[in-house]
């Protein structure tokens, strides 16, 4: 499989994410109601809404950089790529993994989506090919 393919697959997926995020900030009481019953103290929600920009900001940031590594002309610098986003995303499911045991877990497509990430990303790490 070509990295390029890879790599915009990748992109898609993080942009993706931090959009449907985007939506949640835009109307942060309903999806909050979800999670908090009651009144919800402007402190608590400033903290959460914060929280919320970091990550938003991190997915597309993430996917504006998997977009660019699209132009990688070496194989091996492609590979050496997906190996470092292999062990990031590693880290963002043992994140995901922590919080369903002991806090709440993300949501279903957004965990979805990061394993078909990893997945696909340890695929193109040991088979890719820059063309």
């Amino acid at each position: 499989m070509k990295a390029k393919t890879i790599f915009t697959v990748l992109s898609v997926i993080h942009i993706v994410i931090g959009l449907a995020l985007t939506g949640m900030l835009a109307n942060a009481d309903e999806a909050l109601k979800q999670w908090i019953s009651g009144p919800i103290d402007p402190e608590v929600k400033q903290l959460i809404l914060g929280q919320l920009r970091v990550v938003i900001c991190h997915s597309v940031g993430v996917g504006l950089i998997m977009f660019m590594a699209r132009g990688m002309t070496s194989t091996e610098d492609a590979r050496r790529v997906l190996k470092g986003y292999c062990l990031f995303s590693a880290l963002v499911l043992l994140n995901a993994g922590y919080g369903a045991l002991f806090a709440t877990a993300p949501p279903v497509p957004v965990a979805i989506m990061y394993i078909v990430g990893l997945g696909l990303a340890a695929y193109g790490s040991a088979k890719a090919e820059v063309a």
